[in-house]
């Protein structure tokens, strides 16, 4: 039984049942307030039992979170009804969540880890339990010395909403600067352009006169790879002396690529002609297509490749996946000039599709992890997947030797995974490790299971398999903005 899913849960139960009570007034007053205090105690017996389990098969349930936030948004909406807390102060917090809420969706398309504002979201929280319990004494003892308590937390509350936004607002700017340093600038250019007019990109006729348009500013010549068999074999003959080779392709171009030696001790920049375009979210940061019309220079960088080992073999790759996310690339081998329809179209499937569900043992450099109900694994370097969906959360260092992990884990029953899966997009957005994600990170990450599980690297479907090996094998030079 998990003990913590059960906590959350009361927590929520709470709300109606305290708003109940103040509503019937005298006696029961009191009683509301026994029922929040208890609140508050299974909030803290839950953050334990979290801790505790952490590296079980039972850890924090996805309605923690959820369950403080609405617990306390809704009491004070609750007393806003009633008419006694200002409509001022609510639409105030209401703007603080949101703007916050707009500054990690842009940081999270920038690539741009934002931490908790050193504490600010958790004392708000507390200034606002703050403001509940002086209103419920007030409202017991009718005495003006919890008014003015009630006062006071009002405005810590407010001082605190505000000193919320600059923080994030500060962390956000920081980032952006940051992030303009990594890398050294590259001073001469001497690059080719290799383009797969195989890319269900080029079909386009605007990507086409982009991609004239990036190599006449950038004096590079265009040559196209091969239509039939291996589209990288005999490349050192078409880049010549080049030491900078841009990929105009997909993300399978460009994976081919780094799985070709001759290209390993080349600085590889890419060029969105494919559909999902992870690796344009990672090298332009989520720009416009626009943006590949201004003359930018670019930045060379170092990012680790990965090996993913499995019962078939192996295959360098940057992003992997087993579970859900795998099995949607499985059924969306469709390939049209839609490629957002055809993965929309997989994931519909997936989604009417039974069991959904893997029992796997993850294996962290060499620490057990037991997840009975594992909905989805990423392994990676890239936090943005294709369609800028976010792969990972949290600071992501692309040359540190790691490889990162997130894990997708259900503690509850398997009927919710898929609603599941629906929520952890929404908290990988905001770029937030609540549960029920959970990050991991190693020089070496195995996963085993009893069940095969799909597998995918790169955005191309590789079979089911019992377990895979993944490790950061050699770095690649990248350019980037």
């Amino acid at each position: 039984m998990n003990y913590a899913n059960i906590l959350s849960f009361l927590r929520i139960l709470a709300l109606p049942v305290i708003a109940y009570l103040i509503m019937m007034g005298g006696k029961y007053d009191v009683i509301a307030l026994v029922v929040l205090v208890f609140a508050l105690i299974t909030d803290s017996l839950d953050g334990y039992l979290a801790r505790r389990h952490k590296n079980e098969t039972k850890f924090g349930s996805f309605l923690d979170p959820f369950a403080d936030k609405l617990l306390v948004a809704g009491l004070l909406f609750f007393f806003f009804w009633q008419g006694s807390f200002p409509l001022l102060i609510l639409g105030l917090f209401i703007f603080r969540d949101i703007i916050v809420s707009i500054i990690r969706l842009l940081a999270n398309q920038e690539d741009i880890s934002l931490p908790e504002e050193r504490g600010l979201s958790h004392l708000l929280i507390y200034a606002q339990l703050g403001i509940i319990f002086s209103l419920i004494l007030t409202k017991i003892s009718y005495s003006i010395f919890f008014t003015g308590i009630e006062f006071f937390f009002m405005i810590l509350s407010v001082a605190l909403a505000i000193a919320s936004i600059v923080a994030f607002i500060s962390l956000y700017g920081s980032g952006l600067r940051e992030r303009k340093k990594q890398g050294k600038l590259v001073q001469k250019e001497a690059m080719v352009i290799l383009a797969n007019s195989k890319s269900r990109g080029y079909h386009d006729g605007y990507r086409r006169r982009l991609l004239n348009k990036f190599a006449k500013r950038r004096h590079a010549p265009i040559i196209f790879l091969p239509l039939q068999g291996d589209i990288f074999k005999n490349v050192q003959k078409l880049i010549g002396k080049a030491k900078q080779v841009i990929i105009a392709g997909g993300d399978g171009t460009f994976e081919s690529a780094v799985n070709c030696k001759e290209l390993q001790k080349k600085s590889l920049g890419f060029f969105p002609l494919g559909a999902g375009n992870a690796f344009y979210f990672y090298f332009f940061k989520g720009k416009r297509y626009e943006y590949l019309r201004s003359r930018f220079q670019f930045r060379e960088a170092e990012l680790d490749v990965l090996e993913v080992e499995w019962e078939q073999g192996k295959r360098k790759t940057f992003f992997a996946s087993v579970g859900l996310d795998a099995e949607v690339m499985h059924l969306s081998k469709e390939r049209t000039q839609r490629p957002f329809r055809d993965y929309m179209a997989g994931s519909a499937r997936v989604i009417a599709k039974k069991g959904i569900n893997y029992p796997l043992e993850c294996y962290v450099d060499s620490k057990r992890y037991i997840w009975n109900n594992c909905i989805n694994l990423n392994l990676a370097k890239l936090k943005l997947y294709g369609y800028g969906f976010p792969g990972l959360v949290g600071k992501i260092k692309p040359d540190d030797g790691l490889v990162y992990s997130l894990a997708l884990v259900n503690p509850h029953t398997p009927r919710l995974n898929k609603v599941l899966r629906a929520w952890s997009f929404l908290l990988a957005q905001l770029n937030l490790e609540k549960a029920p994600l959970f990050s991991l990170r190693g020089r070496v990450i195995e996963v085993k299971s009893t069940k095969p599980f799909p597998l995918q690297a790169g955005g191309e479907f590789l079979g089911y398999t019992k377990w895979i090996k993944v490790r950061v094998v050699r770095k690649q030079k990248v350019l980037m903005i």
